[in-house]
């Protein structure tokens, strides 16, 4: 039950039957004229039977954007049926569902996350991404978007992880990210790239702000990381050098994560310094 508030009492009554909702969100929303007039909402449990909350399946944590938070008059269970969820027009939800293990949408290929006012769930947020670019170009060709697909013939093995975004999701592009396993795949994606005159850009984990890898603006840009490549056995996939002050020297694969390093490593009793 949430308290009341001695300026604004009918509200926080208001508030408090219909479910425990952010105070700071709804004086926010009130202000915006998203919420009902408290006056009417107090009159649908004038009688004291408020209904109950309908609270979602599967929804945990926080973002550091949005919030999620009980369902009320502003946050109804999430409607996948629109345009936003049915990518590709078949009358089937595409997206709409948010993968809280990966802290991401689910089907990265279509899928990502795109608030508008007032989602009130993650899943809510996770919406079609709109990239509609000609098979002729890096952003519509079928070879990056679905490489492991055996129907489009792709000279290389890669796993196509979507288009480009940045860690902090506020720079979400349409440039495809394609992640090569091999010294062979990496060659032939760029010989590829070569004869069809597309751009490459390297990407790390994402962490780079701005446009330092790529705006999206270009269609001729496709972006490669190197997450899921493995690198010939021996010191090019890991390797560990005794040095002269009695330390140890790391040679590993470029496109590991500190977790797969420390694999190696924490066994052993070293840390990255």
């Amino acid at each position: 039950q949430a308290r009341s508030h001695p300026s604004t009492p009918t509200h926080a009554r208001a508030m408090a039957c219909k479910g425990a909702i952010a105070l700071a969100f709804g004086l926010f929303a009130a202000a915006s004229g998203g919420l009902a007039a408290a006056e009417d909402v107090a009159e649908t449990c004038a009688d004291g039977s408020c209904p109950a909350q309908k609270a979602r399946p599967g929804q945990a944590g926080v973002n550091l954007m949005q919030r999620a938070y009980m369902q009320s008059e502003l946050g109804q269970a999430s409607d996948t049926s629109g345009t936003d969820y049915d990518c590709d027009d078949d009358g089937v939800p595409d997206c709409g569902k948010w993968d809280y293990t990966m802290s991401m949408c689910n089907n990265q290929l279509m899928c990502g996350h795109r608030y508008k006012f007032p989602d009130g769930t993650l899943d809510q947020s996770c919406r079609c991404r709109r990239c509609a670019a000609s098979p002729r170009t890096a952003q519509g060709d079928p070879k990056f978007l679905s490489p492991e697909d055996p129907k489009v013939e792709a000279p290389f093995k890669a796993l196509g992880w979507g288009t480009f975004k940045n860690w902090a999701d506020h720079m979400d592009t349409c440039a495809p990210w394609v992640m090569p396993r091999d010294d062979a795949s990496i060659r032939n994606l760029l010989a590829y790239a070569r004869e069809k005159g597309y751009k490459v850009r390297i990407s790390g984990a994402g962490h780079s702000a701005g446009g330092i890898v790529t705006d999206g603006r270009n269609q001729q840009v496709l972006v490669l990381s190197l997450a899921e490549y493995t690198a010939p056995a021996g010191e090019w996939e890991f390797g560990l050098r005794d040095m002269p002050d009695g330390s140890k020297r790391a040679t590993v694969n470029a496109g590991w994560t500190q977790f797969q390093l420390y694999e190696k490593i924490r066994p052993l009793g070293f840390f990255v310094p």
